[in-house]
């Protein structure tokens, strides 16, 4: 694994990310200029290439249902053990979803219903 960039904004990230490859990025749902859910969208969108991780406080299973619903492939809370990123990455980068230890999967998968219902109606 190679670190190509650091961003202090989620503006400057995205722009990197369309502008270069980038297989992997980490994203915390706290960013100074754009919230964190919309810096995942706009990832996605611009570099569809690019699998998105989020690494957060929040642990609440709405928080993870925005993320993953945004495009997030991954979601680690900040606190879990230390290898829980490397794990992460390596996961997204091979196209599968991780959720780490301290994600209440039960919650985040009634979101997700909870949601699909309400759009249906």
């Amino acid at each position: 694994m190679d670190v190509v960039g650091t961003f202090p904004t989620g503006l400057s990230a995205v722009e990197f990310a369309a502008r270069e490859p980038v297989d992997v990025a980490i994203v915390d749902l706290s960013m100074p200029d754009l919230p964190g859910i919309e810096v995942v969208s706009r990832l996605r969108q611009s570099s569809p290439g690019t699998e998105v991780v989020v690494l957060s406080l929040h642990t609440h299973p709405e928080h993870v249902y925005r993320a993953l619903n945004a495009g997030a492939r991954g979601y680690v809370a900040k606190g879990a053990l230390g290898c829980s990123l490397f794990d992460a990455v390596r996961t997204v980068h091979a196209r599968k979803t991780y959720l780490s230890d301290r994600i209440d999967r039960e919650g985040v998968e009634r979101c997700f219903l909870r949601h699909r219902e309400s759009e249906a109606l």
